[in-house]
């Protein structure tokens, strides 16, 4: 049950971040120090990898975005 709830929370910081900048895949996980392998696993395959170690990465990159994307819609 845990894993499916952080499944759906990882899939929706990774959607958001898709849809909101111009960042691919490859990208968020250069950012978040994740492998693509393991970013791919949870959005394209519905597994969170057992050895995904870089959750509080992509969490901060979520929030880096989320401070920034409001900003950017003032200008």
């Amino acid at each position: 049950m845990e894993n499916h709830s952080k499944l759906q929370i990882y899939q929706g910081i990774i959607q958001y971040i898709l849809d909101s900048t111009n960042y691919n895949l490859k990208n968020i996980a250069e950012l978040s120090h994740s492998s693509i392998g393991h970013l791919r696993s949870i959005h394209c395959q519905n597994i969170v990898p057992v050895d995904f170690f870089s959750e509080s990465q992509l969490v901060k990159l979520y929030q880096i975005i989320l401070d920034i994307h409001p900003k950017k819609n003032r200008r």
